[in-house]
């Protein structure tokens, strides 16, 4: 015998007129129920004739798949005046790839890279890694990893002081000051030339007296 259980039935139904001893050689009968297999659930029994019988269904749950892809969070901490936006690049394995995101500061400064795949077709796990596009006039520090997220800290460097330009007005003075110095060396030799000339034609003229 079989019955059919449905929510019009309320999911019970009865069998009746069942046969309690056996008329061949008057033992009693033991009576159990099965379910047709039912497909995604599961199926328990219990119960007794005397009590009747419960018929459990329970649903199957899917396993859980292996995740088989990730996200990585990066952020980007300043010190110093920050730039208008910075391009953050992602590395698969140190080769380069065509993802990239762009921090500025309606994003807060921070970013994500999505559905990054876990393994490659040999099923080795992927590394990945970050890098910046390089930002004139500042240092690049990377700290962090895939599982934390990466933190990109950028240092602006300071400014090299200006030299002073070189004193004109003293060099010009040193010039100025060449010329003169020779006119009075002139002027004494000068001088002196003339002194030993009178002195030659004064000796000149007492030799002819």
């Amino acid at each position: 015998q079989s019955i059919n259980l449905t929510a019009d039935t309320n999911w019970q139904a009865t069998f009746d007129k069942l046969m309690k001893y056996d008329p061949t050689d008057g033992h009693e009968i033991t009576y159990a129920i099965e379910e047709v297999a039912i497909s995604g659930y599961t199926t328990t029994i219990t119960g007794d004739v005397q009590n009747g019988f419960v018929v459990t269904n329970t649903q199957e749950v899917p396993p859980i798949p292996t995740i088989k892809y990730r996200d990585i969070q990066v952020q980007k901490h300043w010190i110093g005046e920050p730039t208008d936006s910075v391009t953050i690049k992602l590395l698969a394995n140190g080769k380069a790839t065509d993802k990239e995101i762009t921090l500025n500061a309606t994003t807060n400064w921070q970013g994500k890279f999505t559905e990054l795949p876990i393994t490659d077709d040999k099923g080795n796990e992927i590394t990945y890694i970050v890098e910046e596009v390089t930002i004139p006039g500042y240092t690049t520090n990377i700290t962090g990893n895939i599982e934390k997220g990466f933190i990109v800290t950028n240092t602006q460097k300071p400014e090299k002081p200006m030299e002073p330009e070189p004193n004109l007005e003293s060099k010009k003075t040193v010039k100025n000051n060449l010329p003169t110095t020779g006119t009075k060396a002139l002027t004494v030799s000068l001088v002196s030339a003339t002194s030993l000339l009178l002195i030659a034609m004064s000796l000149v003229i007492k030799v002819k007296k």
